[in-house]
C-alpha cells in the first residue's frame, strides 16, 4: 500500500475539504449530547432470584432495564409488557428458567431469552436448545459478555419482529397499518431520508488517512443504522438499500480530500450485486480511494464466488477490508479463505487491552500474521489515550474510535 501525504487531524477545518474539527463546535456538540437523553438500546427483563449486579451492568449500557424475583412473577410480566430480551436463571423459584422459556416462546415466538446458569449440566443445556434458548451462558459472567450478549439478542428481536410485520402485511387484507404496499413506500421515504456520516481512521501519528461512511436517516423511526439495516432485510431490500448507500458515497467522496481514503461497508450480499461490479457504478471513478469493508461474515457461504467477484473488485482499484476480525472462528476463517488488504480488529478485543494481558497476546498475535501476509490492521472503537498507546505499541497500522472523533456529516 502507498505511503500518501497526510492531512494532520488537527488540521481539519470546516474550510478544508475534509471534516469539520473546530474546538467550538466539538463543545457545543458535547453540551448537546450531554443535555440529551440517550434512547434506550432494548427493553430487558431480568429474572433473578437474587441480584446479581447484572441489570446495573446492563443499565449503565443504556438497556432499559426490569427485574423479576421468580418465573411466575416473570411470565406475569411477559403476558401484559413488551421486551426485546429475556435474561433469566435456570434454577429459579416457583416456575424454572426453562418453563419460562416455554411460556415465552409460547407467547412471543420473536422474543429471544438467554438462560444462565453457574451449576450446568446436559439435561437443562439439552432442553435449553430444545425450546429454543437464545443463548445459554455460564457463570460467573463479566459485564462485557453479558452486554455484548443481550445487544445480539435485540437486535435478532428487531429484525424477526420486523420480519413478522412484513409477513402478516403479505397475508392479511390490507389496511393502513399492515399494507404491504405502503410498508414499501415508508422504505422509499426511508432511503430518500440517507445520508452519509464519516468518522476518521488515523495513523499512529494521529493524522488522517481514511474516514469510515456510516448510514444514517433523517427520519426519526429509522435514525440509525441498525433501525435500517433491520427494516431493508424484513422487506428483503438489502440489495436496494447497498446501491443508495454507494451512490451517496459516489456524490460525497468528491468533497473529501484526495489524500484519504473512504472504508464502506458491504453487506455479503452486496458481493453478489452485479451493480457493485459494473464499470459505470458510482464508486467506480474513485476505485483507488475505496475500501470495500465486508461484514456479516457469517453469510459468507460461497466463498468460491465471493472470491471470484473479490478478484475482479481488486482488478478496478477496491481494495477489501474485512471487519471484526478475532471475533471467533467464522471472522478467522473469513480471514484465512478471502485474504482481505485490510482487516478491523473485533472491538471486544480493543476494549480495555490495556488492561488485559490475554487480549494483548490476542491482537499481537494477530497483528504478527498480518505483518507477515502485508495486510494492513485497523484498531476499532478506540475510546482511551492507554487502549491507543497498547495498540501503537503493539504495531497496529491504523487507529479509529470516538477518542479520535466522532461520526459527522460532511460541510456543505
Amino acid at each position: 500500500m502507498d505511503r500518501r501525504e497526510e492531512t494532520p487531524l488537527s488540521e481539519v477545518t470546516a474550510t478544508g475539504s475534509v471534516l469539520v474539527d473546530d474546538p467550538e463546535l466539538r463543545a457545543q456538540f458535547l453540551r448537546d449530547e450531554a443535555s440529551t437523553p440517550a434512547p434506550s438500546r432494548g427493553r430487558v427483563l431480568v429474572v433473578e432470584a437474587e441480584g446479581s449486579g447484572i441489570g446495573g451492568a446492563l443499565a449503565a449500557a443504556g438497556f432499559n432495564v426490569h427485574g423479576a424475583h421468580d418465573g411466575v412473577h416473570a411470565s406475569q410480566r411477559l403476558a401484559t409488557e413488551r421486551f426485546d430480551a429475556v435474561l433469566a436463571e435456570v434454577f429459579l423459584p416457583e416456575l424454572s428458567g426453562i418453563e419460562l422459556l416455554q411460556y415465552a416462546r409460547e407467547h412471543d415466538a420473536d422474543l429471544p431469552v438467554l438462560l444462565m446458569t453457574g451449576a450446568p449440566d446436559v439435561a437443562t443445556a439439552a432442553q435449553a436448545v430444545e425450546h429454543g434458548a437464545f443463548q445459554y451462558l455460564l457463570k460467573p459472567l463479566s459485564d462485557e459478555r453479558i452486554i455484548i450478549a443481550i445487544e445480539k439478542a435485540v437486535v435478532q428481536c428487531n429484525t424477526a419482529r420486523a420480519r413478522s410485520a412484513v409477513l402478516r402485511a403479505a397475508s392479511d387484507p390490507p389496511t393502513p397499518q399492515h399494507d404491504f404496499r405502503l410498508l414499501g413506500a415508508d422504505f422509499n421515504g426511508v432511503l430518500r431520508a440517507l445520508f452519509m456520516v464519516y468518522q476518521p481512521i488515523v495513523s499512529p501519528e494521529g493524522r488522517v488517512r481514511a474516514f469510515e461512511a456510516l448510514v444514517r436517516s433523517d427520519d426519526p423511526a429509522t435514525s440509525t443504522a441498525g433501525a435500517i439495516l433491520d427494516l431493508a432485510e424484513a422487506l428483503e431490500q438489502m440489495s436496494v438499500l447497498g446501491r443508495t448507500v454507494r451512490e451517496c458515497v459516489g456524490r460525497d467522496v468528491r468533497s473529501l480530500s484526495s489524500e484519504v481514503d473512504v472504508f464502506v461497508n458491504l453487506h455479503a450480499s452486496d458481493l453478489l450485486d452485479d451493480s457493485l461490479l459494473a464499470a459505470d457504478s458510482p464508486l467506480a471513478p474513485h476505485a483507488s480511494r475505496v475500501v470495500l469493508e465486508i461484514t456479516e461474515r457469517a453469510a459468507l457461504s460461497d466463498v468460491a464466488e465471493v472470491k471470484r467477484r473479490m478478484a475482479r473488485l481488486r482488478a478496478m482499484g477496491f481494495r477489501i477490508a474485512l471487519d471484526d476480525l478475532g471475533a471467533g472462528y467464522a471472522g478467522l476463517t473469513s480471514f484465512a479463505e478471502l485474504r482481505p488488504d485490510i482487516v478491523k480488529l473485533d472491538l471486544t478485543l480493543v476494549r480495555d487491552v490495556d488492561q488485559d494481558s490475554v487480549k494483548r497476546k490476542l491482537v499481537a498475535s494477530l497483528i504478527d500474521v498480518c505483518r507477515d501476509i502485508g495486510t494492513t490492521v485497523v484498531g476499532e472503537g478506540v475510546e482511551t489515550q492507554a487502549e491507543r498507546d497498547v495498540l501503537v505499541n503493539l504495531g497496529c497500522n491504523w487507529l479509529q474510535g470516538y477518542f479520535f472523533g466522532r461520526p459527522a456529516r460532511l460541510p456543505r
